[in-house]
């Protein structure tokens, strides 16, 4: 996907208010790297909703940072 398209669809759900200034920020720096996640990869192509990825990339934060929770 296009970088540029993949910003304007993270903007679009943090306007909206799906995601928060946190999810918007990790996920704009996950666009620069080859390493993705699933969940961020998914909504991308469509395979999830704005309102999903923030659920579950919330998830994905807490567990990277945190451990399981």
């Amino acid at each position: 996907m296009d970088i540029e398209i993949a910003r304007n669809k993270l903007k679009a759900a943090f306007e909206k208010g799906y995601i928060t200034a946190e999810q918007l920020s990790k996920a704009m720096d996950e666009l620069k790297t080859r390493k993705r996640s699933k969940t961020l990869d998914a909504f991308l192509e469509g395979k999830i909703d704005e309102r999903k990825f923030g659920e579950l990339y919330w998830e994905s934060i807490q567990i990277c940072c945190f451990g399981e929770l």
